[in-house]
């Protein structure tokens, strides 16, 4: 990998010879014109040289982008490649994939998403941890194009497949005002607000289910300790 860097440096400096005095020149002629054109100077002088010292200067860092960017990204493949799996492999039977192989049906029948036209997943670890299956992947959903295109959901998503069935489905919600669908989920028929024992996580968290009983199996002491965890100043991004 080191070799592998090394050699993108030296691809990334003999393309730059070339490529950042040629963006810099681009650069002054784009100032050139704007002097040809004959609009006044507001800031004089001392503006006059602002800009000419911007335009050039932007345009050498173009040229210093178009000449890293296909090597950086060819680096940042190889390291994902080579690099993540065996980071993965300290935490357990677990490897790293790109893109990742995910299927959101069972998640899309229970309306857990606000509505999305595009699903990306580029990076996945995957295996068993302490004996179970398990699956985490970064997921992007995003809905329409351009100017018009919005984010439904941008996170992880971690699967675990649990020991034994349960019956019915539950959902540990915080922050219920932020998902559409999940306001959906809970008005539709058989869903159940869950009441906990524990003052502490319904402080934190809503529970419902189609099954009562199933959710108490789920929701065990230590599980509630776990996500009461995840709850955390130190778990937040942007106070969520």
């Amino acid at each position: 990998l080191e070799a592998a860097r090394l050699e993108v440096v030296l691809q990334v400096n003999a393309r730059a010879v070339t490529r950042v005095p040629a963006g810099a020149a681009a650069g002054f002629g784009l100032w050139c014109l704007e002097q040809m054109s004959g609009r006044p100077g507001r800031d004089g002088v001392a503006g006059i040289v602002w800009n000419a010292v911007c335009l050039v200067g932007i345009g050498a860092m173009a040229g210093y982008y178009s000449a890293s960017r296909d090597s950086s990204a060819g680096y940042a493949r190889l390291y994902l490649d080579r690099v993540l799996p065996l980071l993965a492999a300290r935490f357990g039977d677990l490897s790293f994939r790109s893109p990742a192989q995910l299927d959101l049906q069972a998640l899309n029948s229970e309306r857990l998403f606000d509505d999305y036209d595009s699903a990306v997943s580029n990076n996945e670890f995957f295996g068993t941890h302490r004996g179970l299956p398990i699956s985490i992947a970064t997921l992007l959903l995003t809905l329409g194009s351009g100017k018009q295109r919005r984010v439904s959901f941008e996170g992880l998503l971690v699967e675990v497949t649990l020991p034994r069935a349960l019956q019915g489905t539950t959902a540990v919600i915080a922050g219920t005002s932020a998902f559409e669908q999940l306001r959906h989920w809970l008005k539709t028929s058989n869903r159940q607000h869950v009441a906990l024992e524990d003052p502490r996580f319904a402080a934190v968290y809503d529970v419902w289910s189609t099954d009562q009983i199933a959710a108490r199996a789920l929701l065990t002491p230590a599980l509630m300790e776990r996500l009461l965890a995840l709850s955390g100043p130190a778990a937040n991004i942007d106070g969520r």
